[in-house]
């Protein structure tokens, strides 16, 4: 069931912002384009999320492992029966398949803990639009199109006026949970097609179902000319992803490109980021013998974790490094990746948003690490470091790890006091980093009376500036 009508968002911009926004030009050709989706003079769409009590893949491994049927609340709630019909734990139940059991805790239909009432809010509006990262959104602080801090917020106005579409996941209460950003894109003949070019919020499989439908939807069907379309130049491309095939192509149509340009690179990656890509053509992919062929098709937005799994074990570098910059990646896949023969590989796994206190006491005190600063740098700069672990930082033999765990907004007043307790060797390229870490200490959020009273002797005197500064400004607070 499908409801048109204008919406107001549950996070939107304020007053005088939508004062501006609605003076934002609006291209007629390119609202006209989407009409047949949202219709003449309407802008929004509202629909219950389709598929919200479909079971994922992994929910269905489980129920067959168990041998019975799991509602979708039981499964959310981690809860079964047992053969004398008493309430089990799920994970339990699944101790002796220790990959399925990996599988269900890491299953991201989980997260929405209330499945009901789910629904999608579909804008092509200028307010829709231009409030795709507006205050109070739990992504407005990752997104570069922040309305009023946003790197990249001059992309909004092009994305008003030429007809960018956004979509957002809402809970029953009218909360926005993900937002996903769909650009157009024009061919040879001028005809537009979209394809989502930003995901932010909750990962949600039906959510993303959604997606691929609505990028069909808009796009209707391919009206002539070339099968490759590309972004308009106005809009921002935060995917990377400058040119797109028509989504309404077929498994067998996709297959046939991919058998006429069975060397074209940027084929390939269109192919295997398509909707309707299928997981054999993905696994056929990594495990090709062409490692450009298997690096693109590891980075696909479409993989699943068993094709992580797959790519993890390949012989390249290379793609056992795509893997663990997939956002499909698990702790478990960044754990086995930490492990990686590759410092390459290690380093990237680190980088990752998945990481966690447990992968960064790995990194810590893994001796094969000992040789690469860089990922012991980028441990402490992580923001799950816990007291302990820049302790660990500020012991390590290199400047540069140090520096950066002091640096680390976690930093307690006890790691504070440590890092000024560094001593320099009285060497000249020694002093000037024990300077550096001292400073950074000194004008840490944390640091506190205790600390700028230690810094009062410290023989350089701009630590001893920063030190009474500091002092006199929390004389003055007070």
């Amino acid at each position: 069931m499908r409801f048109k009508h204008f919406l107001a968002l549950k996070e939107e911009l304020n007053d005088k912002q939508k004062e501006e926004v609605s003076k934002w030009p609006r291209d007629p050709k390119a609202i006209a384009a989407t009409d047949h989706y949202f219709d003449k003079g309407n802008d929004d769409i509202i629909t219950p999320l389709g598929g919200t009590q479909d079971k994922s893949e992994i929910h269905k491994k489980v129920e067959a492992h168990l041998g019975k049927q799991i509602s979708i609340e039981d499964y959310k709630a981690n809860k079964t029966t047992d053969k004398y019909n008493r309430e089990v734990n799920i994970g339990k139940q699944l101790k002796n398949n220790q990959k399925l059991l990996q599988d269900f805790n890491n299953d991201n239909t989980k997260q929405l803990n209330n499945s009901e009432g789910l629904s999608t809010h579909t804008t092509r509006s200028a307010h829709g639009v231009a409030g795709q990262t507006s205050s109070g959104q739990s992504w407005e602080d990752q997104s570069c199109k922040n309305f009023e801090t946003g790197s990249n917020r001059q992309y909004l106005k092009p994305e008003v006026k030429h007809g960018t579409v956004v979509t957002y996941l809402k809970d029953h209460t009218g909360k926005e949970l993900a937002r996903a950003t769909l650009q157009p894109h024009h061919n040879n003949e001028g005809h537009v097609a979209y394809a989502l070019n930003s995901y932010y919020g909750t990962p949600h499989a039906d959510f993303k179902d959604h997606i691929d439908q609505l990028a069909k939807e808009l796009s209707g069907p391919h009206k002539g000319g070339n099968l490759t379309y590309k972004i308009h130049p106005d809009v921002y491309n935060d995917m990377s992803h400058s040119n797109m095939l028509h989504p309404g192509i077929s498994e067998t149509g996709l297959k046939n490109i991919q058998s006429k340009h069975p060397n074209d690179l940027s084929i390939q990656r269109l192919i295997f980021n398509h909707p309707n890509v299928t997981s054999d053509m993905l696994h056929d992919g990594i495990k090709s013998n062409n490692e450009d062929i298997a690096v693109l098709a590891t980075g696909s937005s479409r993989l699943t974790r068993g094709h992580i799994d797959t790519a993890l074990k390949h012989e390249s570098a290379s793609v056992r490094e795509a893997a663990v910059e997939n956002t499909v990646a698990t702790p478990t896949h960044l754990h086995t990746a930490l492990k990686d023969d590759s410092r390459y590989v290690r380093n990237t796994a680190m980088m990752h948003p998945k990481i966690n206190e447990r992968h960064i006491s790995a990194v810590l005190n893994d001796k094969t690490n000992s040789n690469n600063p860089f990922i012991r740098q980028q441990a402490m700069r992580h923001k799950s470091a816990t007291e302990d672990h820049i302790n660990q930082g500020l012991a390590d033999p290199d400047h540069n790890v140090r520096l950066s765990a002091i640096r680390n907004r976690n930093a307690t007043p006890d790691n504070i006091t440590n890092a000024l307790n560094i001593k320099s060797d009285g060497q000249g390229d020694n002093d000037d980093y024990i300077k550096r870490i001292h400073l950074a200490a000194i004008n840490h959020p944390n640091a506190n009376k205790t600390h700028f009273e230690m810094a009062f002797n410290h023989p350089d005197e701009e630590v001893r500036s920063d030190a009474r500064r500091s002092l006199n400004y929390l004389s003055y607070k007070s």
